[in-house]
């Protein structure tokens, strides 16, 4: 069976963020503010609050997608370390990466959506069909 184009996509967003994290060729220093805000709107504590989506905005090529993808990787990385660490078998965090423009189909609303709820149907084992 073929695979979907949402797991080819899910790739794509994956190796576009893995050339945006430190390798034997560079390193990054994610910027402290960035980092505290991203950190500040996921804690788990606000959960139950309505908030503002929080957007990341910057002129082409300042390091918006580096930034973010430096987070992510630091983000699964602590809930890796609480899941080894945790007797109470946690369920993993959903998070969910798009870089709008790592590929033709990402910059379609339609698609990133679809793929959001792909996505999210997975890991939440929905067995409710994606329209």
């Amino acid at each position: 069976m073929a695979e979907p184009i949402g797991s080819y996509e899910r790739d794509l967003h994956r190796v576009f963020a893995e050339r945006r994290t430190p390798s034997e060729d560079w390193v990054h220093v994610l910027n402290k503010d960035i980092g505290d805000a991203l950190d500040e709107y996921c804690d788990d504590t606000h959960f139950h609050e309505v908030q503002d989506p929080l957007v990341l905005v910057g002129s082409s090529g300042c390091g918006k997608s580096t930034a973010l993808a430096n987070w992510l990787e630091k983000r699964r990385l602590a809930q890796a370390r609480r899941m080894r660490l945790s007797s109470l078998n946690p369920k993993e965090e959903f998070l969910f990466w798009h870089a709008a423009g790592c590929s033709r189909q990402s910059t379609f609303v339609g698609h990133m959506l679809r793929r959001l709820m792909m996505e999210m149907k997975k890991h939440f084992e929905i067995a409710r069909e994606v329209p």
